[in-house]
């Protein structure tokens, strides 16, 4: 179904803590501090991803503590328990007053700093109503297109390996009844989400309120009936069958996809990926998706929405626009729906 905005851009912003990041979630190899107490650990963009990362860390205050020659940090966090963790994210939902956590995964070619400022963006434009978690997967230490292969077929299947590690814990560590957490991938981390499928969904125990999934570098027929399960998908697909099922099932409410025939980025993802179009920049086509995933899927097309405020190079590409004000002003009503939709609902 096609979904339209449904409120104004906001301008709301909260109080962050003196910490470069108050919480994050990172898959990235750390270097524990010595004789750090409570324990700490240190890591940056240069860390390389392998495909078998099977660690992942929750961390609290992320802080840089030097500046490389080419202007990147170095970061230092505190390293939490999955029961300190959810201890943190309560207090910080309490702090700003939040009614919700979005988990926000990164597409390719982002260091953590980078990362973890388009993490502040979304918590400034979303408001105090919704903390914002991000989630560091390691990318190549390269520029966008020559680290682009790399990031698919180490980093990302990594991240995707080491948040798989994670997940129960993590699911438990953002247990609270009164905070619905909902996800967002942008881009890549689209394909790290769909790697990460078979540990989606109702086996899993956890359910996400609403996944977004923003210009998303994943096959555009993921959702169609036959990539499900028992299917007869072509050789060559890019996914296991029914990874799209298991995205959907893993989602209370909708599983909202986002996408923009004017990006360019996902166009020269086309000739990476064998010809393959990408969800994001085609959405899908629900004459062939199946009746019970059509229900819980919303088709957002985002090429109508403002690029203002982004750099130049970043608005002819047209495919970082995931926490834009006109993006971030869909997102809202379905993280925290008002009192009124509460009282229809």
């Amino acid at each position: 179904r096609e979904a339209s905005d449904q409120s104004q851009p906001t301008n709301k912003t909260r109080k962050m803590s003196s910490s470069l990041y108050p919480l994050a979630v990172t898959t990235i190899d750390a270097t524990p501090v010595a004789g750090a107490e409570p324990p700490m650990v240190e890591f940056d963009k240069l860390i390389p991803a392998t495909k078998d990362d099977l660690s992942s860390l929750l961390l609290k205050d992320v802080t840089a503590t030097e500046t490389k020659k080419d202007g990147t940090p170095t970061l230092r966090a505190t390293s939490l328990t999955e029961v300190q963790f959810r201890d943190a994210v309560r207090a910080e939902a309490q702090r700003i007053g939040a009614k919700a956590v979005l988990i926000s995964v990164h597409g390719y070619a982002n260091t953590p700093s980078s990362a973890l400022s388009s993490a502040r963006v979304a918590q400034d434009r979303l408001g105090p109503d919704v903390l914002v978690i991000p989630v560091l997967w390691p990318c190549a230490d390269a520029d966008a297109i020559t680290s682009y292969k790399s990031d698919r077929t180490e980093g990302a299947v990594g991240a995707a390996s080491a948040l798989r590690a994670l997940y129960r814990k993590f699911s438990q560590a953002l247990d609270h009844p009164e905070l619905p957490v909902s996800i967002l991938a942008h881009s890549m981390g689209n394909f790290v989400l769909r790697l990460f499928a078979p540990d989606l969904g109702e086996t899993a125990g956890h359910k996400y309120e609403h996944i977004f999934m923003v210009a998303a570098d994943v096959d555009w027929k993921i959702f169609d009936a036959d990539r499900q399960e028992g299917g007869t998908a072509p050789p060559g697909f890019a996914g296991e069958p029914g990874d799209g099922a298991r995205i959907v099932g893993a989602a209370k409410e909708y599983v909202h996809v986002l996408y923009s025939s004017y990006d360019l980025a996902l166009v020269a993802r086309f000739f990476f990926n064998t010809f393959i179009t990408a969800l994001g920049r085609g959405g899908f086509d629900e004459s062939k998706v199946p009746a019970d995933l059509k229900d819980k899927l919303l088709k957002v097309n985002a090429g109508s929405y403002s690029l203002d405020g982004l750099s130049f190079g970043t608005r002819v590409t047209a495919h970082s626009y995931q926490f834009t004000l006109d993006a971030c002003a869909y997102y809202k009503p379905f993280l925290v729906p008002s009192a009124d939709e509460e009282t229809k609902a």
